[in-house]
């Protein structure tokens, strides 16, 4: 039986998510640049999308995957006739009927989403297209930098066609552009859609992880010690008032979080990288054990966690 949803929807079903998609996106690039290619990727922003669906274009989706009429009765009684209004104080606007969105908070809800979007990952294009609930990304190889334009300008304007049949909100002036490979220095490249010109630049952010175009990932190193190093710099003033299980409790939750998203796809980039990364979970832990002298590793060991490397290891196993 083919599936219903497109191997590239990644949101909210068992088996994908952020990690997966981003850890396919990069591998796609590399395996592109190490094929001599350049690549072109399009970021594209979209607007409350879980607001813009219109009930009667979802339902007929509902229908055409083979829910029955029942069913779509059904789930029509749940979307339909629901109002909304404003309260500021004691102040309330008049009631206001809701003909498009979803309930958000609904476990039925990303479901819903899914199947709506579904088929735009279907559409005949020249670009890898990848999506995560409203994110979504087109990604274009070749060796002629002015070929992977024109495929990404035709191939985005598919996609906002797609989105204006769909009343979705795509925001094409907020659409991030970049090139990788051996064109990659050049951030004048420009790719124009519709009325919008989208300029390169030396790196874009795609769920939570910025991307630079040498793919090596030290700004989003810097940024996540930076963080880091802000929130022990916090806990540091409060110091006194916390005792040895509070700070691990603090470390693990608070601190130690900050590498856990997605570390597969950019921590195994440069050894300066983790370098930058060991030093500041050694800094966090020597908080944590107000332990000043102990070496790093003997460090880890005594408070049971791992070194930023071994950690990442871990995801494999």
């Amino acid at each position: 039986m083919k599936p219903l949803f497109h191997d590239y929807l990644s949101g909210f079903r068992k088996g994908h998510g952020c990690h997966d998609i981003l850890t396919r996106l990069v591998e796609d690039w590399r395996e592109a640049l190490d094929n001599g290619n350049s690549v072109g990727v399009v970021a594209i922003d979209l607007s409350k999308a879980f607001d813009c669906m219109p009930h009667g274009l979802l339902l007929a989706k509902l229908n055409a995957y083979g829910f029955s009429t029942n069913v779509c009765n059904l789930l029509k009684s749940y979307l339909v006739n629901r109002k909304q209004r404003v309260k500021i104080g004691n102040t309330c606007s008049e009631w206001i009927n809701n003909r498009k969105g979803v309930p958000q908070g609904s476990i039925l809800v990303p479901l819903l989403f899914n199947v709506f979007i579904n088929d735009l990952l279907y559409h005949d294009i020249s670009s890898k297209s990848y999506n995560y609930a409203e994110d979504n990304t087109l990604s274009y190889s070749d060796k002629d930098v002015n070929e992977i334009k024109v495929k990404l300008e035709a191939d985005c304007e598919i996609a906002m066609k797609w989105f204006q049949l769909n009343n979705m909100k795509a925001n094409a002036d907020k659409f991030q552009l970049m090139f990788l490979g051996r064109h990659h220095s050049n951030n004048e490249i420009t790719i124009n859609i519709g009325n919008y010109s989208i300029q390169s630049s030396s790196s874009i952010t795609i769920l939570g992880v910025e991307f630079d175009n040498n793919l090596n990932f030290a700004n989003h190193t810097d940024e996540l010690c930076k963080q880091t190093s802000k929130q022990i710099n916090a806990l540091k003033r409060i110091k006194n008032y916390l005792d040895k299980p509070c700070k691990r409790i603090l470390y693990n939750s608070y601190i130690s979080s900050n590498f856990n998203y997605c570390p597969v796809v950019w921590m195994f980039a440069n050894k300066s990288n983790r370098e930058k990364l060991e030093k500041t979970n050694k800094r966090a832990l020597r908080f944590v054990a107000n332990d000043s002298e102990t070496e790093y590793e003997d460090l880890c060991r005594n408070e049971q966690q791992l070194n930023m490397n071994k950690r990442c290891i871990s995801f494999f196993t």
